[in-house]
């Protein structure tokens, strides 16, 4: 992660690292949680792996307010599909975010 200073700080980093087979084909910043900061949607995908294999599970990384992202493991469900895009917006008018998460294909 890069800070104010240009530097980049590799020790925020790691549950990404644990995640690093994961083939991430889009990503969105937007507040998840509530907490006024921006969490991180990922959207896993590709061809790599065989169909419904683990390295498809989209994930979530929580801000902690200070620029360090921590996996959640409650807040997606079990969802193996190779994935495209992700767009939040307000589709049933309620005032909070909702997703739309596309796929792809099926893997090999």
């Amino acid at each position: 992660m890069q800070d104010a200073s240009g530097r980049f700080k590799t020790s925020l980093l790691k549950d990404f690292e644990f995640d690093k087979l994961h083939e991430d084909v889009a990503a969105i910043f937007f507040d998840i949680d509530g907490y006024e900061d921006q969490d991180l949607y990922a959207v896993s995908g590709g061809n790599t792996s065989k169909k419904n294999h683990l390295n498809y599970q989209d994930r979530i990384y929580l801000n902690n307010g200070k620029g360090s992202f921590k996996k959640s493991e409650k807040s997606i469900e079990n969802f193996t599909t190779s994935g495209s895009v992700v767009i939040p917006s307000d589709f049933d008018n309620n005032g909070d975010i909702d997703l739309f998460i596309g796929g792809r294909h099926i893997p090999h």
